[in-house]
C-alpha cells in the first residue's frame, strides 16, 4: 500500500508539474501574439519585475529564446525565487551559460589565478607586509581554513575577487550550478558562451599596479562590499533587475581610479557582451535557445536585452507567478 501511494505521489507531482509547464507556455503564446501584433517599440524593456525575458523575431511557428539573469550565490531563497524559470528551460531546444561548469573548468580557473611557482615574493611581496597581513586577516576571519601560503600565491585580481566572493554564500550549489544541472537533467545540450581563457583574460590586461588597485579597494571597502551583496541580494529575489544594477554601478564607482573602473565596466560588461551575442545570435534565429548569464549583462544600452532588440527581437518580460 505504502508502495502504491509513492507511486501515486510522485506521479501526482509529475502531472502537476506538466501542467504548470503547458500553462505557463500557453499564456507566454498568448503575449507573444499580442505584442506581435503591435508595432515594434523602441522603448527599452521593463527591468523592475524578473529576471527572465522571452525574446521572440515573431515569425510562426518560432520557439521563443529567453534570457536569465543569475546571481552567484548559493542563498536558498535565492535559488527558490528562479524555481518558476524550469519550465520555460524545459520548453527549449539548446542552454547557454557564460562557462560550462566542471572539474577541468576548475582546474583551469585554478591555474589562471595563481601566480608562477617561480615567484617567490608571490601577493606579499607585491602588496606589501603591511597590507598584507591584513588582507589575510580578512580571509582568515571568514574562513580560517585559508592558509598564509596559499594566499600569497594569489594574482592580485584573483585575491580581490576571493574577497568579494566571502561577502556572498557559495556554500552549497551555486545558481550557475544548479541551473546546468537542470539542463543535464532535461538532456539539453549546454553550449558555453566563453572560454575560461577569454573570461579571464580581461584580469591579465590589467597592469600589476591596477590589479593591486583593485585588492586595496576590496580591502578598503570590505564591509561595504558585505551591505551591497545583502542589497543586490535582496534586490534579486524582489526580480528588480534595475536596483541589482544600480548597486553594481555603486561598487564600481567606489573605486577611487576612476580610468580603471570605467575600463573595467568596459571589459567585464560591454566586450564580454558583444562576444556573447556574436557566439549565440546565429543560434538565436533557430528560436529555442536558453541563455543564462549574470544579471548584469543583461541591462542598459550595452546589455545583452539591448542587442537583441537592436537585432529586431521582442522582449518579453516573463514575472514569477
Amino acid at each position: 500500500m505504502r508502495t502504491l501511494m509513492m507511486v501515486a505521489s510522485c506521479l501526482g507531482a509529475m502531472i502537476a508539474s506538466t501542467a504548470f509547464a503547458d500553462d505557463a507556455m500557453e499564456r507566454l503564446q498568448s503575449t507573444m501574439e499580442q505584442v506581435c501584433a503591435q508595432p515594434a517599440s523602441s522603448a527599452p524593456p521593463a527591468l523592475d519585475a524578473t529576471m527572465l525575458y522571452a525574446l521572440t523575431d515573431c515569425q510562426k511557428g518560432k520557439k521563443p529564446n529567453f534570457m536569465m539573469g543569475t546571481l552567484h550565490s548559493s542563498d536558498a531563497g535565492i535559488i527558490k525565487s528562479i524555481e518558476f524559470i524550469v519550465p520555460y528551460l524545459e520548453a527549449s531546444d539548446a542552454t547557454w551559460f557564460e562557462i560550462l561548469e566542471d572539474g577541468h573548468s576548475a582546474q583551469q580557473v585554478i591555474r589562471l589565478m595563481f601566480l608562477p611557482m617561480e615567484d617567490k615574493a608571490g601577493l606579499k611581496g607585491l602588496l606589501g607586509e603591511k597590507d598584507f597581513a591584513q588582507f589575510v586577516a580578512l580571509m582568515q576571519n571568514e574562513s580560517p581554513t585559508f592558509s598564509e601560503y596559499h594566499l600569497t600565491r594569489y594574482r592580485p585580481w584573483a585575491a580581490a575577487i576571493m574577497l568579494q566572493l566571502l561577502a556572498i554564500d557559495t556554500s552549497g550549489v551555486v545558481m550557475d550550478d544548479w541551473m546546468q544541472n537542470q539542463a543535464r537533467n532535461s538532456e539539453k545540450p549546454i553550449h558555453a558562451l566563453e572560454t575560461i581563457q577569454e573570461q579571464f583574460a580581461m584580469f591579465d590586461a590589467l597592469s600589476v599596479n591596477e590589479q593591486l588597485i583593485m585588492l586595496r579597494d576590496a580591502m578598503t571597502q570590505f564591509d561595504d562590499q558585505k551591505r551591497f551583496t545583502k542589497e543586490m541580494m535582496d534586490a534579486y529575489r524582489q526580480g528588480n533587475l534595475q536596483n541589482v544594477a544600480a548597486i553594481a554601478q555603486k561598487v564600481m564607482d567606489a573605486l577611487p581610479d576612476k580610468n580603471l573602473a570605467a575600463k573595467l565596466k568596459n571589459e567585464i560588461v560591454t566586450v564580454r557582451n558583444m562576444r556573447m551575442r556574436d557566439k549565440m545570435r546565429q543560434d538565436f534565429k533557430k528560436g529555442g535557445q536558453f541563455v543564462a548569464v549574470g544579471a548584469l549583462h543583461l541591462p542598459y544600452a550595452e546589455g545583452l536585452l539591448a542587442h537583441a532588440q537592436r537585432d529586431g527581437y521582442r522582449i518579453i518580460p516573463i514575472a514569477k507567478p
